[in-house]
């Protein structure tokens, strides 16, 4: 694996490029669908919320790159519906897992991602996309 893939500092990669990082030890076989999210700031909100309750609802193992603002996140929805977000680096002495929530959070989430985003980057999140990763 390339350094021990959680070891090193946190770099900022579009999801092309984090495939291409991750693709062959991650065994990744190709991207799927795309989806933008954009908008003013309360309609970017809303966007993502829908999006995600819409993915937990699911109740499917769905792999995605949540990107925005030049930095890419694995998001990771199981087969009960929880979500976790997952940074390339290690948080302190939380390891690479960032955020985690139940079914039906997506505002929740989607309010976490803004105030995350205007903390460490000082950005609101008003743009981004959503990919889905599909492994072999």
């Amino acid at each position: 694996m390339h350094d021990k893939m959680f070891d090193h500092e946190g770099i900022n990669l579009n999801v092309d490029e984090a495939v291409e990082m991750a693709g062959d030890d991650c065994c990744v076989l190709c991207l799927g669908k795309q989806k933008d999210l954009f908008g003013r700031t309360v309609v970017a909100k809303q966007l993502p919320a829908e999006l995600l309750d819409d993915l937990a609802g699911r109740r499917q193992r769905i792999c995605l790159l949540f990107f925005s603002c030049g930095r890419t996140m694995f998001l990771l929805v199981d087969s009960c519906g929880h979500m976790y977000f997952v940074d390339s680096h290690s948080h302190r002495d939380c390891g690479a897992i960032i955020a985690s929530s139940p079914p039906g959070n997506g505002v929740e989430s989607t309010e976490w991602i803004d105030k995350m985003m205007n903390l460490n980057w000082q950005t609101s999140l008003t743009l981004g996309s959503v990919t889905e990763v599909i492994y072999a």
